[in-house]
């Protein structure tokens, strides 16, 4: 499979078909039940890490050393709809502290310089 890693990391919402199970022993006529009853819909947001024929890999941080937390890979049948919000996208560099409205007090100094 072809994968496309995506940079800068684009923002984005994701609207995505779950999947439903149930755990332990059941009889086969239980099985088939309430299962196909209906399936959720979930709504998950986070940053673009890479797209594929067959899925997209998006991670909910990305972290400055090149890392990211928690990637989560949907496959592309679950997919129903995708919003790209590119005014929150990952550039690779922070926005300058009068970008970002921030005032900054001798306290919050040291978290500054780590960001």
């Amino acid at each position: 499979m072809s994968k496309k890693t995506i940079k800068p990391y684009p923002f984005v919402s994701v609207t995505w078909i779950d999947s439903s199970s149930r755990y332990g022993w059941v009889s086969l006529d239980e099985a088939d039940g309430d299962l196909l009853d209906g399936f959720d819909h979930i709504k998950t947001v986070g940053f673009l890490i890479a797209q594929a024929k067959d899925g997209i890999v998006i991670a909910n941080s990305i972290g400055g050393l090149g890392n990211c937390d928690a990637p989560m890979a949907i496959p592309a049948c679950a997919i129903q709809l995708m919003t790209y919000h590119p005014e929150l996208d990952y550039k690779g560099n922070p926005p300058a502290e009068e970008e970002r409205g921030l005032t900054v007090t001798p306290r919050h100094e040291a978290l500054l310089v780590r960001l």
